[in-house]
């Protein structure tokens, strides 16, 4: 996954996007994460509940965007190009380890490169508020307002989903606005 951020404009077609740089979403040191946590964490202790929409924190960090992209598949063999917009993150610091939920807008699925390019690109304005949530967890915490950890995401392999308990889930599946029965 590569992580892009974009100028977004509005025109009579959509959405303009114009790609302005690659940034690290993840990461103690250069991560968008937690930069905006160092902004917003004041004494906060684990367990630590926590939220980031990306167009606010674009705003505080003073980046160069207007919009946060995912590069889904930037070495993809088949040449398809998949980019989803961030929306907002939410995260649950605990226990030494983050659990962080993605609401994801799509923004061009597959589609081929002739027909998009990465670079400067227009999304019809009718795509329509179906959102797409991914989990991820990065290794960190914050204890008494501090970042504790690389906050880096895992690497590939067999055991690196993401397990949730109880009260993680809950407060993630409540915010994608669902609810456990």
């Amino acid at each position: 996954m590569a992580h892009i951020l974009y100028k977004v404009q509005k025109t009579d077609q959509g959405a303009q996007y114009t790609k302005r740089d690659n940034v690290a979403l993840a990461g103690n040191r250069n991560g968008v994460i937690v930069k905006y946590l160092r902004a917003k964490m004041n004494g906060a202790s684990e367990p630590v509940k926590w939220s980031m929409n990306i167009a606010e924190a674009l705003r505080i960090l003073g980046l160069d965007g207007d919009a946060l992209v995912i590069d889904l598949k930037p070495y993809n063999r088949e040449g398809v190009v998949s980019l989803f917009e961030i929306l907002n993150i939410w995260g649950y610091s605990a226990f030494g380890w983050t659990p962080i939920m993605l609401q994801l807008q799509e923004l061009a699925v597959d589609e081929d490169p002739a027909v998009i390019s990465k670079e400067n690109f227009v999304a019809p304005m009718d795509r329509g508020n179906r959102f797409v949530y991914t989990f991820l967890f990065l290794s960190g915490t914050i204890k008494q307002g501090q970042i504790e950890g690389t906050w880096n995401f895992t690497r590939p392999s067999p055991a690196n989903s993401v397990l949730l308990w109880p009260e993680a889930m809950d407060y993630l599946m409540e915010k994608a606005g669902y609810r456990r029965i």
